[in-house]
């Protein structure tokens, strides 16, 4: 269960600020890499739940990251562009040689802004992939709760798909030299067939993100994490808050 803040106490307590400058709870709050994550960050402090099992489950979330030995790096730049990327207008390319063929040699007579976008995408998205891969497979073994280890299953049977892992595992470092017919594989993939599947896998990651941003607050201001009462009378009790 959900509850509403009006605007008036949104303001009184400083929630959120209208530029960068100002000081605010979310912006003490936000340690996170991405703008995904910051979005998601947002509306998780935007959207307070009050429904104890809701909160004992994110608890859990909370606890079982600062319990890790391992953190995902993010580069923000790199999420930024890949967000770029997918959601160019141009049409997703098609999967054959002939059209592969012929969009290279156009991209030579006449650079295109929307192939480069498309080929850089794909090197940043591919790096993001393999970066996740391993990531996971740190963490195989670990009991994540199992709202998380839902989310990373389906992630790690995306990264682990064949069909994607022989080119992106393979990537060169400089998108001028993936192969022409890659670029049209990979794209057509990415922002076509296999679509939603990649937004899962950036969703995943961007709540990650999220956790690990709360247990950085947790560990640099020596926070810790509430114990939840079950009481019809439930009261709220904070020590050493100085």
């Amino acid at each position: 269960m959900s509850f509403s803040i009006d605007k008036q106490t949104i303001k009184d307590i400083d929630l959120f600020s209208e530029n960068e400058k100002t000081p605010s709870l979310f912006g003490f709050y936000n340690r996170t890499e991405t703008i995904g994550g910051q979005e998601q960050l947002f509306k998780v402090i935007r959207t307070p739940f009050s429904d104890r099992s809701f909160l004992e489950n994110r608890k859990n979330e909370i606890k079982y990251m600062l319990g890790l030995k391992h953190t995902l790096k993010l580069n923000r730049r790199q999420f930024d562009f890949v967000e770029y990327y997918l959601k160019n207008r141009h049409i997703p390319l098609k999967n054959n040689i002939i059209d592969a063929t012929r969009d290279s040699l156009a991209n030579k007579l006449k650079a295109s802004n929307d192939y480069y976008v498309i080929s850089e995408g794909i090197l940043h998205l591919s790096g993001i992939l393999n970066d996740f891969k391993k990531y996971l497979q740190n963490i195989n073994n670990t009991n994540p709760p199992p709202s998380l280890q839902e989310n990373f299953n389906s992630s790690l049977q995306f990264v682990n798909d064949e069909s994607i892992t022989k080119y992106t595992e393979n990537m060169p470092n400089d998108s001028r030299k993936i192969k022409s017919k890659h670029i049209n594989l990979l794209d057509n993939l990415f922002r076509a067939k296999k679509a939603n599947e990649v937004r899962t896998v950036l969703d995943t990651i961007y709540e990650i993100d999220v956790l690990q941003s709360h247990c950085k607050l947790i560990r640099e201001e020596q926070f810790s994490l509430p114990e939840y009462s079950s009481t019809d009378n439930p009261i709220f009790r904070a020590e050493e808050c100085i």
